[in-house]
């Protein structure tokens, strides 16, 4: 009789929610669910599902996962924290399936009497839990039936009286179809165009000027999740460069900017065909190889460095650079850092045993005045062996004599470094780098110490993507909150993971100030922030946001001008941070 007991009363308060949740969507009168239809169509191959399926398969998923936690966690269930259960699961499961148009009117009335019949009725009536259970049966089964029957009725409606001007049609989403032409012939014929202008609070203002093309967004280009690098830039005199993703080399004038009409000029080069890796110079929609691609590009008084994922031996790939002379009709590469060490890309089906992802590639370069060196920042492509092994260049931070091309290393254990910014005294790097989900983190680094140690992968204030890898990997990767309780050095900032994602990319010194302030970019967090450190480096004093609504790929100052340019991925284009 306990077991029974039990039993009714979980039954019972899975019936209540279902119900309260099926006439919550059902009588949401704008209820949009394309999205939902959409993902069955594409992931598991069902076709035109009828969508009251879905009225039943919300409700019933919601109704299991709030079962499941308030069954399980084992705390004293208040009021508070059982509306607090209530608003996240629903929350969650309609962010997730992507679900909207619901009625907001049902939805707040359904945050705040759901939780008080619980407690109040369901929690206090028990001796009625057989007359409930089956009343909620009852009446369960009647509304979803309701469902099937509307249905009935309709098309015998429809059979009955049929009429030509009813609207019946399928829905498809549209795919952006590339341009036949190459990428140059694209840039040649695009204008860009300034299309908005953002005021960044009262400090900054940014103009977003287009460039070509939508082909080559990080929402076109790239294997079927996108997001192959859009491009980086660097200024040389008064002649800003552009690197695309795929290795065309492009110079304007940075007067133009200020006309706002940039006039891309094409630099042909020997990259192509000293580059071995064939999937970086692929792009669009159709290119499903990989997320491959340039990395940076940098100007040293007479010299262009370009950083790529190189793949030196079949099916294996690093992250190595050539160089050039600056010569604005032909760049002649030839290779600067190279390593014979190299990564294996897995098959697909065996990447959960040997992870891998091509993103993880690193490829920052910074000039180091002080002792005429190239700091280079190389990932390890989600090799868990390599950031804590010395004998390899792989989750390291290596710096490059530009004579001797002697490499030392500065630090180690870092996972996928994107920006590199010296400290005005030239002492200090500040590095960014991405962490997994979560765990973003901005580290300093002594350029006079080698070897410098921060931890990757044993600690990381993320977590893996995939819970499994914990068991699989937790020998290299186990990835411990603290640092410094494992010999680490604890990271000057770090980040969680936030809705929409983060991503922290580029970093710059903030020259609009005399401040100790940087900027940092994010890529899925499409934010701009603005740091201030406090004088030595030891914490941050102040972080602001800007919410700039596309992907930061790369920062740069033209002192000609006093004004950053932006990599913007989304559209793509360049934005134009200038003081207000």
């Amino acid at each position: 009789m306990i077991k029974l007991s039990k039993f009714t009363s979980k039954v019972n308060l899975f019936l209540f929610l279902y119900i309260a949740n099926f006439l919550f969507l059902y009588f949401s009168e704008f209820l949009v669910l394309d999205f939902l239809k959409s993902d069955f169509n594409n992931f598991l191959r069902i076709e035109n599902i009828d969508q009251d399926y879905f009225l039943i398969l919300i409700p019933v998923l919601i109704s299991g996962l709030f079962l499941v936690i308030y069954n399980f966690v084992k705390i004293q269930w208040t009021l508070p924290l059982v509306g607090f259960l209530n608003f996240s699961i629903i929350s969650i499961v309609l962010n997730s399936l992507r679900v909207t148009g619901f009625s907001r009117l049902f939805l707040i009335l359904h945050i705040i009497f759901i939780p008080l019949a619980i407690i109040l009725f369901i929690e206090n009536y028990k001796n009625l839990e057989i007359f409930t259970l089956i009343f909620f049966f009852i009446l369960s089964v009647f509304l979803t039936s309701i469902l099937f029957v509307e249905e009935t009725v309709l098309t015998e409606i429809i059979e009955d009286e049929p009429n030509p001007n009813l609207a019946v049609f399928n829905y498809f989403y549209t795919d952006h179809i590339p341009s036949e032409k190459n990428k140059v012939e694209n840039f040649s014929e695009f204008i860009p165009q300034l299309v908005e202008t953002i005021g960044l609070k009262d400090k900054y203002i940014l103009e977003k000027i287009t460039i070509c093309c939508r082909d080559y967004s990080s929402g076109s280009s790239g294997p079927p999740q996108r997001q192959k690098s859009v491009g980086y830039i660097s200024v040389y005199d008064e002649l800003i460069f552009y690197l695309t993703g795929t290795g065309e080399i492009f110079y304007f004038d940075g007067e133009d900017i200020e006309d706002k009409t940039i006039n891309f000029n094409f630099i042909d080069s020997n990259f192509e065909n000293i580059n071995k890796n064939k999937n970086v110079v692929n792009s669009g929609v159709n290119f499903l190889g990989s997320w491959e691609s340039t990395k940076d590009l940098m100007i040293i008084e007479n010299n262009i460095y370009l950083s790529y994922v190189n793949e030196p031996s079949e099916n294996c790939i690093n992250t190595e650079i050539l160089v050039a002379e600056i010569n604005l009709n032909y760049l002649e590469f030839e290779t600067f850092f190279e390593d014979k060490e190299c990564i294996e890309r897995p098959p697909e089906d065996d990447r959960k045993l040997r992870p891998f992802n091509a993103h993880l590639a690193g490829g920052k370069m910074l000039y180091i005045p002080k002792n005429n060196s190239v700091l280079f920042s190389r990932g390890a492509f989600r090799d868990y062996s390599k950031g804590q092994d010395k004998d390899s260049l792989f989750g390291k931070i290596i710096l490059i004599d530009i004579k001797t091309k002697d490499v030392s290393v500065p630090a180690m254990g870092t996972r996928n470094p994107q920006g590199l910014a010296l400290t005005k005294d030239g002492r200090y790097v500040i590095e960014t780098e991405h962490g997994p989900n979560g765990g973003d983190e901005i580290n300093l680094i002594d350029l006079s110490e080698e070897y410098q140690n921060f931890g990757w992968p044993v600690s990381s204030y993320g977590d893996h993507w995939d819970k499994d890898y914990y068991d699989l990997h937790g020998e290299y990767a186990p990835l411990h909150k603290s640092h410094s309780d494992y010999g680490f050095i604890e990271p000057l900032v770090y980040f969680l993971q936030y809705g929409g994602g983060h991503g922290i990319s580029d970093i710059d010194q903030n020259l609009f100030t005399n401040e100790n302030q940087y900027f940092v970019a994010t890529m899925n967090g499409k934010r701009l922030y603005d740091i201030k450190f406090n004088n030595d480096f030891t914490s941050y004093e102040t972080i602001i946001g800007y919410g700039v609504g596309e992907r930061i790929r790369d920062i740069e100052f033209y002192p000609n001008g006093n004004f950053y340019i932006l990599v913007l991925e989304s559209t793509p284009a360049f934005g134009i941070l200038s003081k207000k």
